[in-house]
Protein backbone atom coordinates (compact mmCIF):
# COMPACT_ATOMS: atom_id res chain seq x y z
CA UNK A 1 0.00 0.00 0.00
CA UNK A 2 0.59 3.58 -0.26
CA UNK A 3 0.16 5.06 2.76
CA UNK A 4 1.65 8.57 3.40
CA UNK A 5 2.90 10.31 6.53
CA UNK A 6 0.42 12.82 7.67
CA UNK A 7 1.87 15.98 8.92
CA UNK A 8 0.19 18.57 10.93
CA UNK A 9 1.53 22.03 11.57
CA UNK A 10 -0.27 24.23 13.91
CA UNK A 11 -0.98 27.43 13.46
CA UNK A 12 -3.13 30.77 14.48
CA UNK A 13 -5.20 33.48 12.47
CA UNK A 14 -4.96 36.63 13.68
CA UNK A 15 -7.75 39.25 12.64
CA UNK A 16 -6.42 42.37 12.53
CA UNK A 17 -8.86 45.31 13.25
CA UNK A 18 -9.01 48.03 11.36
CA UNK A 19 -8.14 51.24 12.93
CA UNK A 20 -10.90 53.65 14.55
CA UNK A 21 -12.21 56.48 12.64
CA UNK A 22 -10.46 59.86 12.74
CA UNK A 23 -12.32 62.95 12.22
CA UNK A 24 -10.34 66.15 12.26
CA UNK A 25 -12.00 68.91 10.75
CA UNK A 26 -15.25 70.08 9.42
CA UNK A 27 -16.25 72.21 6.53
CA UNK A 28 -18.22 74.68 7.11
CA UNK A 29 -18.11 74.42 10.64
CA UNK A 30 -21.42 76.32 11.73
CA UNK A 31 -25.69 75.96 11.20
CA UNK A 32 -28.01 78.26 11.19
CA UNK A 33 -31.09 77.88 13.43
CA UNK A 34 -33.90 76.35 11.01
CA UNK A 35 -31.64 75.85 8.18
CA UNK A 36 -30.03 73.03 6.45
CA UNK A 37 -26.59 72.64 5.09
CA UNK A 38 -24.19 70.47 3.50
CA UNK A 39 -21.21 69.72 5.03
CA UNK A 40 -17.80 68.38 4.43
CA UNK A 41 -15.65 65.98 7.28
CA UNK A 42 -12.13 65.05 6.67
CA UNK A 43 -9.98 62.66 8.42
CA UNK A 44 -8.69 59.40 8.59
CA UNK A 45 -10.02 55.43 8.15
CA UNK A 46 -13.60 56.26 7.40
CA UNK A 47 -15.16 52.89 6.45
CA UNK A 48 -17.79 52.32 3.64
CA UNK A 49 -21.22 52.34 5.48
CA UNK A 50 -20.20 54.79 8.62
CA UNK A 51 -22.70 56.87 10.28
CA UNK A 52 -22.47 60.14 11.77
CA UNK A 53 -24.48 61.08 14.72
CA UNK A 54 -24.87 64.99 15.98
CA UNK A 55 -25.33 65.52 20.21
CA UNK A 56 -28.26 67.20 21.25
CA UNK A 57 -31.00 66.33 19.58
CA UNK A 58 -31.96 69.13 17.68
CA UNK A 59 -29.35 69.00 14.41
CA UNK A 60 -30.34 65.53 12.35
CA UNK A 61 -28.33 64.23 9.76
CA UNK A 62 -30.47 63.95 6.88
CA UNK A 63 -27.48 61.96 4.61
CA UNK A 64 -24.27 60.57 4.60
CA UNK A 65 -22.39 59.52 1.99
CA UNK A 66 -18.59 58.17 2.52
CA UNK A 67 -16.77 59.43 -0.74
CA UNK A 68 -13.55 58.09 0.49
CA UNK A 69 -11.25 56.98 3.34
CA UNK A 70 -10.57 60.21 4.23
CA UNK A 71 -13.43 62.05 3.11
CA UNK A 72 -17.43 62.10 4.37
CA UNK A 73 -20.31 64.25 2.82
CA UNK A 74 -23.27 65.03 4.63
CA UNK A 75 -26.38 67.10 5.19
CA UNK A 76 -28.06 68.41 8.50
CA UNK A 77 -30.78 70.20 9.74
CA UNK A 78 -30.54 72.03 12.59
CA UNK A 79 -34.60 72.98 14.46
CA UNK A 80 -35.83 76.08 14.07
CA UNK A 81 -35.46 76.37 17.93
CA UNK A 82 -31.86 74.57 17.93
CA UNK A 83 -30.20 76.66 21.13
CA UNK A 84 -26.84 78.10 20.05
CA UNK A 85 -23.57 76.49 20.99
CA UNK A 86 -21.46 73.77 19.91
CA UNK A 87 -22.96 69.99 18.79
CA UNK A 88 -20.53 66.92 19.08
CA UNK A 89 -20.13 64.94 15.64
CA UNK A 90 -19.01 61.51 15.99
CA UNK A 91 -18.11 58.76 12.81
CA UNK A 92 -19.22 55.50 13.79
CA UNK A 93 -17.74 52.92 11.29
CA UNK A 94 -19.62 49.73 10.45
CA UNK A 95 -17.18 47.66 13.13
CA UNK A 96 -18.11 50.18 16.06
CA UNK A 97 -14.95 51.94 16.41
CA UNK A 98 -15.91 55.45 17.06
CA UNK A 99 -14.15 58.93 15.99
CA UNK A 100 -13.39 61.31 18.89
CA UNK A 101 -16.01 64.20 18.17
CA UNK A 102 -15.58 67.47 16.37
CA UNK A 103 -17.63 70.46 16.47
CA UNK A 104 -20.37 72.01 14.69
CA UNK A 105 -21.68 75.10 15.99
CA UNK A 106 -25.37 76.06 16.04
CA UNK A 107 -25.58 80.03 15.49
CA UNK A 108 -29.06 82.23 15.92
CA UNK A 109 -30.58 82.85 12.38
CA UNK A 110 -30.42 86.90 11.68
CA UNK A 111 -33.23 88.92 12.44
CA UNK A 112 -35.49 90.10 9.70
CA UNK A 113 -34.60 93.23 8.14
CA UNK A 114 -37.45 95.45 7.63
CA UNK A 115 -37.61 97.83 4.34
CA UNK A 116 -39.32 100.89 5.24
CA UNK A 117 -41.33 103.02 1.95
CA UNK A 118 -41.55 106.02 1.64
Amino acid sequence: TNLRPVVRVPFSVIVARAPAPVASALTPATIQQGTSGQFTLAGLNFLTGATLSISGGDVSVDSTTVVSSTTIQFGATASDTAPPGGRSVVVTNPDGQQSAPVTLQVILRPPPTWAIGR
